[in-house]
């Protein structure tokens, strides 16, 4: 089965989280920033394959509002 669509938005706000835990770090636990940074990563890597998703979806709607409303109409074309 494949994974459940994952919210762009909720992703986002994750990858926040992460950059935010960053910036109120004074001194650094590399362990526990190593494990951020992979986390992150992964976020980031959701994010790409969602954008992608989303892009295909708006394609199909906009070929899908093309075909219903038949050849778009050039005034150019039409102009004696």
């Amino acid at each position: 089965m494949a994974p459940p669509e994952q919210n762009f938005g909720k992703l986002m706000q994750q990858l926040q989280e992460i950059v935010d835990w960053y910036e109120r770090q004074e001194e650094l636990d590399l362990e526990e920033g190593l494990t951020k940074a992979k986390q992150a990563a992964e976020l980031i890597r959701l994010c790409s394959q969602r954008l992608g998703q989303l892009e295909n979806e708006f394609v199909k709607i906009k070929a899908d509002l093309e075909t219903a409303s038949g050849p778009a109409h050039n005034d150019a074309d039409t102009a004696v």
